[in-house]
């Protein structure tokens, strides 16, 4: 299944990673943003998500600071004139939940879309020590250093998998690890660069150890994060 990425915004004001949300046709790359540390709470009632819709618009709301979004999705291959259906993706922190199709990490989720209706997904969360298994779509725990992989998700927050080992990602001033730093710096180019605590300046969330930049003022500076269960209205 093709990979899609999104970044949840934090809050209106945030300066995100990449600026605006963006629909792409189902199976490609989309971005949209969530605040990392952010407590996974139960979901909504699932009969709340699969009715018909042709835009997200039509679909009921999460609370703007929550950590779940509901899109209008369709299935993969199917046409983009087609109607979709609600569903909600919620980022969950605990070994052994169901339903994931993907993952995130610092500031950003990646996953792949379901090729059948499936009104609620979830998305494993890494800063949290759980990856999603994309056999049996469930959470497990990542795995430590020294262990065996076949993606660097495995690794947790801190790893990367090389040559099929899980080994330290970039630490902060150093090279990145088959492209990866560790939690506490982000990349920029080749090279790892510390995350900067609240109160700093900044200019996207990623630069932060909260994840979470936003307007001060007349300048932007990481801020302590604000956490948010999923909430749907």
């Amino acid at each position: 299944m093709t990979k899609f990425q999104f970044i949840f915004c934090a809050s209106l004001l945030a300066a995100c990673s990449k600026s605006g949300d963006k629909t792409e046709p189902s199976g490609t790359a989309a971005k949209a943003g969530a605040t990392t540390g952010t407590p996974a709470g139960a979901a909504p009632d699932p009969s709340k998500f699969g009715g018909a819709c042709k835009k997200s618009f039509d679909c009921p709301r999460a609370d703007f600071h929550a950590a779940c979004r509901v899109e209008c999705e369709r299935p993969a291959g199917t046409a983009d004139e087609q109607p979709g259906y609600c569903q909600l993706r919620d980022v969950v922190a605990q070994v052994g939940a169901q339903n994931c199709y993907g993952n995130r990490r610092g500031v950003e989720t990646e996953g792949s879309t379901p090729s059948t209706k499936t009104p609620v997904i979830n998305y494993c969360d890494i800063n949290a020590g759980v990856y999603c298994n994309m056999g049996t779509h469930a959470c497990e725990a990542v795995k430590a250093l020294g262990a065996a992989c076949s993606s660097s998700d495995e690794c947790g927050k801190d790893g990367a998998c090389q040559a099929k080992v899980c080994v330290a990602a970039g630490a902060p001033g150093a090279a990145p690890v088959e492209r990866r730093c560790a939690s506490s710096a982000y990349r920029e180019g080749e090279q790892c660069i510390a995350r900067k605590p609240s109160g700093q300046a900044c200019k996207e969330s990623d630069e932060c150890q909260s994840f979470n930049c936003v307007m001060d003022g007349s300048s932007q500076t990481c801020k302590d994060a604000q956490p948010s269960a999923c909430v749907v209205k």
